[in-house]
């Protein structure tokens, strides 16, 4: 397995993680209009296992506050439930400590229990309840974790 930032000059990598937002986020994933910028101007930090692209973190810095918000975060449906992603939010969670960040944000669906529990077990707490943040009646659940 390796750990490393995505090529922003890649349209090949780019085109890989707008597929896997969409696998696993349907119409709210985001595309390459979005894709490049975050890799340029934030960061997008994936999991490779055997050459192949199969989890993504995209994160970007809250200007507020010495932390860090983590956007978007998956793992391909046919590695899901096998580790990968719990490896990569720990190799997530140690990169911002090394960058001297102090806490990680982030929101996730009520109704996701398997990314709810994922998160809880890594030190995650739900810190308030986000109504309508995504349009009518799609509520998210703030969580965070300090380092």
């Amino acid at each position: 397995m390796i750990f490393r930032e995505i090529d922003i000059e890649s349209i090949y990598e780019i085109k890989i993680l707008k597929d896997l937002e969409k696998e696993c986020f349907g119409n709210g994933g985001i595309d390459e209009w979005v894709l490049r910028p975050f890799a340029r101007y934030g960061k997008i930090i994936v999991l490779e296992n055997n050459g192949e692209i199969i989890s993504f973190a995209e994160l970007f810095k809250i200007w507020d506050e010495n932390a860090a918000y983590l956007y978007s975060f998956g793992t391909k449906k046919s590695y899901q439930r096998n580790g990968f992603g719990k490896k990569l939010l720990e190799y997530i969670i140690d990169y911002c400590k090394n960058a001297s960040i102090e806490k990680i944000k982030l929101t996730v669906a009520h109704e996701n229990d398997s990314a709810l529990c994922l998160y809880k077990s890594l030190g995650f707490k739900k810190i308030k309840n986000l109504e309508n943040e995504y349009g009518i009646g799609i509520h998210r659940c703030l969580m965070e974790i300090i380092l």
